[in-house]
């Protein structure tokens, strides 16, 4: 039975790591078959261990797997899935197998007293890391000096031996808990203590970040309160609370609004979503084209295709910039998907109007594998450049109305790898002004698609549309964290879905035109 849940454990292990990393490394369902596998050495091998050469051959074989695990194992590494069989197997082998002879013996050193010591406390060590990995980054900005992190360790452990000493040996041997009804009676207040101390705890602080009569729907709710100021009063001092909290914002890039309707980075071929109006209601269809920062617009560009009556098909793909070059040396499907969009609408007739979104930051391709004649323009054009706009060109040339968002703002570039926006307004609640950016310092590139507007300031079909003003004020210079009880991104690059909603009607009203030509 315990193999079984084991494999079975494993199988579901690997799947969901694959599935959802973050979700994977904490749920039980993951990490039962590491316990199976401790559970089928005690049932298989009682007391008795391999020994000789071998034995102890395959017991350092098993410590050279642990430490090779915690040295080459990085934020990049899928755990725990398929990865964590070689740490634990190497637990499992360390455990099983080994020898006794001094100097060569792994169990000879193992048996120490300064090694059997660290397995007594190991139990605390394990709990007591935990607060200290979390808390500490952000309570001490040299946290990650390689002699604080030293420190630390070594804090762990002395503060480990002293709750071992202290706490838990006279807790497991109190003459009070000896029966084993008083010891489950009290394990089930203590369950029930801590989940009930919890479920307080996040209650309070929803209760903080959220005001009870905030909402979505609020006529100075996002992005109208910064087009409302006169309604609305400082749409920048943050006193309206959040909707929806920091940890619901957070969560929105696993959660997309219209799950499959962005395609794979290695994807082959041009997958296709449909959104807008109904194929038998509509009259005519607006494509979108770029990566993940032309699918965050679809809330908006979902329903301004519906009032429009249009058709809206969804031509994105993560990472994959809009561009007209494919890598010279390299597999490129993002390019060749690319190169395929292009000519399919051009020559679709019922595409009337393209949506061309794109993030600033972007690499690997040089020069455009189509040749088009760009108008004359003071921009300098790198052949980078001339790739990310030819596709401008060629539908503009296929008489196509081209609608070219401005890139948004990148925030905080700098703690984009340690610290997203809405954990910064979950750290700064009393003053989310703190995770604001200078609006200059959001420029993180040539951003080609918004220098576009100079490259075809004359094209009658060509439409731009800003977007740093949708988030940042240019008379203050100054791009904002929290809008109107929102907050504006859920990454540090990716505007939140429910910004995104806040700000439909402007939207809708700036590409109007380009729906009207």
């Amino acid at each position: 039975m315990i193999g079984l849940l084991g494999a079975g454990s494993l199988a579901f292990s690997i799947y969901y790591t694959a599935d959802s990393a973050a979700q994977a490394y904490f749920v039980t369902p993951t990490r039962i078959w590491e316990f199976a596998l401790g559970a089928l050495l005690a049932l298989l091998l009682g007391a008795t261990q391999f020994t000789g050469r071998w034995g102890n051959l395959l017991g350092w074989t098993g410590l050279a797997m642990i430490l090779g695990s915690a040295y080459l194992y990085s934020e990049l590494t899928p755990f725990p899935g398929w990865t964590a069989l070689i740490p634990t197997v190497g637990a499992t082998l360390l455990m099983a197998c080994g020898g006794r002879d001094s100097w060569t013996g792994i169990h000879w050193w193992f048996s120490m007293r300064p090694v059997t010591a660290i397995g007594d406390w190991s139990y605390a060590i394990y709990l007591w890391h935990w607060p200290v990995v979390i808390f500490l980054p952000y309570l001490l900005e040299t946290a990650d000096l390689w002699h604080v992190k030293v420190a630390l360790i070594l804090g762990v452990v002395v503060v480990s031996a002293l709750s071992t000493r202290f706490f838990e040996t006279p807790l497991r041997r109190a003459k009070i808990l000896l029966p084993t009804w008083r010891t489950m009676v009290a394990a089930g207040v203590g369950m029930a203590l801590v989940m009930a101390l919890a479920h307080y705890s996040v209650e309070r602080v929803e209760q903080v970040f959220t005001a009870s009569d905030l909402s979505e729907d609020h006529p100075c709710y996002g992005y109208r309160a910064l087009a409302n100021p006169d309604q609305c009063g400082d749409p920048f001092e943050g006193t309206q609370g959040l909707t929806p909290s920091a940890a619901d914002v957070a969560a929105q890039p696993q959660e997309p609004v219209h799950p499959g309707c962005q395609a794979g980075a290695d994807d082959d071929g041009v997958p296709e979503c449909w959104l807008g109006a109904l194929a038998s209601e509509a009259d005519g269809t607006i494509a979108v084209f770029g990566d993940s920062h032309a699918t965050m617009w679809l809330p908006a560009l979902d329903e301004i295709a519906r009032d429009a009556g249009k058709r809206l098909l969804v031509l994105t793909r993560s990472g994959c910039t809009p561009r007209a070059a494919t890598f010279v040396e390299a597999d490129d499907p993002c390019g060749e998907a690319n190169l395929e969009i292009l000519d399919r609408l051009s020559e679709d007739d019922e595409v009337e109007t393209i949506v061309i979104a794109a993030s600033q930051m972007m690499g690997g391709f040089e020069g455009p594998d189509v040749e088009v004649d760009l108008p004359d323009s003071e921009v300098e054009l790198t052949e980078q450049g001339r790739s990310v706009i030819t596709p401008i060109q060629v539908w503009l040339d296929a008489e196509k109305e081209v609608v070219v968002l401005g890139e948004i703002p990148r925030l905080n570039l700098e703690r984009n790898a340690t610290e997203t926006l809405p954990e910064c307004v979950a750290l700064n609640e009393d003053d989310p002004a703190a995770c604001n950016d200078d609006l200059e310092d959001t420029w993180v590139s040539e951003r080609w698609l918004t220098q576009s507007q100079d490259v075809f300031a004359e094209a009658e079909n060509y439409h731009f549309i800003p977007t740093e003003d949708l988030l940042c004020s240019e008379e203050e210079a100054t791009c904002y964290a929290v809008l109107g009880g929102a907050i504006t991104y859920n990454d540090n690059s990716h505007v939140s879905q429910n910004f995104v909603r806040s700000v439909t009607a402007e939207l809708a009203e700036r590409i109007e035109p380009a729906l009207q030509g």
